[in-house]
């Protein structure tokens, strides 16, 4: 009798070791689940974070795109105004050169006309 209550108390001991054994592991993987929901919230901000991103980036790169063209644009107009600027100062250099040649008939013309009034 005496060893049925010793082994019963040690099988009483063991199951409350056990007990506390299995409290203590529901207690960790409590910690555990906490854990994992914890980082699984994080990677939700994450991926949300990382979705913005990806939309500002475009956004960006858009911009970007439309405002090169617009860049193309003016240096094509810039090109034009330079070819025109060209264009005028050629044109001024011949009426220029014109402008001269007259003045330089003109100035014959009266030392002509001056010889044949003196004549």
């Amino acid at each position: 009798m005496k060893y049925c209550e010793e082994e019963c108390s040690q099988n009483h001991n063991q199951i409350e070791e056990l007990s506390n054994e299995l409290d203590r592991k529901d207690e960790e993987l409590e910690q555990m689940k906490r854990k994992i929901k914890q980082k699984e919230e994080i990677h939700n901000e994450d991926k949300i974070c990382l979705k913005k991103y990806q939309e500002e980036n475009a956004t960006l790169f858009n911009e970007r795109t439309v405002i090169e063209k617009q860049l193309e644009v003016q240096v094509e107009k810039l090109e034009d105004y330079e070819h025109k600027i060209d264009e005028l100062r050629q044109i001024k250099k011949h009426f220029e050169e014109e402008c001269s040649q007259n003045h330089n008939q003109i100035e014959e013309l009266s030392n002509e006309l001056d010889r044949k009034d003196e004549e």
